[in-house]
């Protein structure tokens, strides 16, 4: 049987819209505001994230009041994200149910800013932990996916293994990233050990034409989870351990 990832980090659908700064627009913040609270999100003070090239991003957002839903707007895009705290639960969300709830949010955000979205994305990372995994060992993992020689020693402190594809998907071109590598963290106070994946799918970034309008985030979502479970179902084949 494939590992049970039995840890959520995170869900995310993202659109990215061209646009300018969404977050300097008081009026769009204030119209989501109507839109978003009666759907359980309500608004988050104004704040700064660390870019990657550009240094501090000024970001808007909405949470739910447990603080597990988080609606973020950078300049450029709106990232729905789903956070675990925790081990899956029966109200932990599924893959399925994150997109569901992301095309409610995200055609509200379009359809209240006027924009359509030119690229969307979607993105899960899980956890495998040895305590949920009976015999889990990420070395041996490692030596499945990487084709490591003998003469290398365990243990590894740290491995990723990563590969992308694009997918042709009903006229549109999907990437799909599946990566898999050994963690060591901690959650609510315990720490744990395991092999983290993480999914990413998104239509093509170099096709600007703002062709996902409300009506269309929805259906395009589902395409782009099924294309990262297809990747996922790649590594789980080659981490399959039921032969042992």
């Amino acid at each position: 049987m494939p590992l049970e990832r039995d840890l959520v980090v995170r869900y995310t659908a993202s659109a990215f819209v061209d646009a300018g700064s969404l977050v300097g627009d008081n009026r769009l913040i204030r119209e989501l505001g109507t839109v978003l609270v009666p759907i359980g999100l309500s608004p988050l003070p104004m704040g700064f994230q660390q870019g990657a090239i550009v240094g501090q991003i000024p970001f808007a957002g909405f949470a739910s009041v447990d603080g597990l839903e988080q609606l973020i707007l950078t300049t450029v895009r709106f990232d729905f994200n789903f956070l675990g705290r925790g081990p899956k639960s029966s109200t932990t969300p599924t893959w399925a149910q994150h997109v569901e709830r992301s095309a409610e949010v995200l055609e509200l955000v379009l359809t209240a800013c006027g924009r359509p979205s030119h690229r969307l994305a979607f993105i899960s990372e899980e956890i495998a932990t040895v305590a949920t995994n009976e015999g889990l060992d990420p070395n041996a993992v490692a030596r499945l996916l990487l084709r490591l020689p003998p003469n290398v020693a365990d243990p590894l402190a740290e491995w990723v293994y990563k590969f992308g594809v694009r997918v042709p998907r009903e006229g549109e071109v999907i990437n799909s990233f599946a990566e898999a590598g050994h963690v060591h963290g901690s959650m609510q106070g315990s720490s744990f050990e395991g092999v983290r994946f993480q999914m990413d799918a998104n239509t093509t970034p170099d096709d600007s034409r703002a062709r996902f309008g409300p009506d269309a985030v929805g259906r395009w979502l589902n395409v782009l989870m099924e294309t990262a479970a297809e990747s996922l179902a790649q590594i789980d084949l080659m981490v399959d351990r039921s032969d042992d």
